[in-house]
């Protein structure tokens, strides 16, 4: 239902979904009234974006290349060097690029696809460049 809580006097509510909540007081004489708001609850659009850059220098600052976004149910991202060899490939938007190729550091500017479906069933498809700052 959303709400943290159903019978404190404050509760927090955070809907999935648009709801209607409805009051229902009872006074000690046992006499009842309700009232109802309709909470809507506006959903953004599937999105997803891939930086064209980072920095992978340990800063705790862009240090890995994450496919970024919301909403995204399947993840594809592909990262190619200058030749067209695969250096790194992720199924998952939590496993991201921390800047190294077979354990050493690369530098300089990568070629990416990416691919994903969205919850609405959409097929996303991108490619670009992704640049190594150190």
């Amino acid at each position: 239902m959303g709400l943290d809580c159903s019978d404190c006097p404050n509760p927090i509510f955070n809907p999935s979904a648009s709801t209607t909540y409805t009051l229902t007081v009872t006074s000690q004489l046992g006499c009842n009234s309700a009232d109802s708001v309709f909470v809507e609850r506006e959903i953004p659009p599937p999105t997803s974006f891939i930086p064209n850059m980072f920095s992978p220098n340990n800063d705790g600052l862009n240090d890995k290349l994450c496919v970024m976004g919301f909403r995204l149910v399947e993840v594809d991202l592909k990262i190619y060097d200058s030749n067209g060899e695969a250096v790194f490939e992720s199924k998952s938007q939590e496993e991201c690029w921390n800047g190294k190729i077979d354990g050493k550091e690369a530098s300089g500017t990568f070629l990416y696809v990416f691919k994903a479906l969205d919850e609405e069933g959409k097929v996303i498809e991108e490619s670009g460049s992704v640049t190594i700052v150190r």
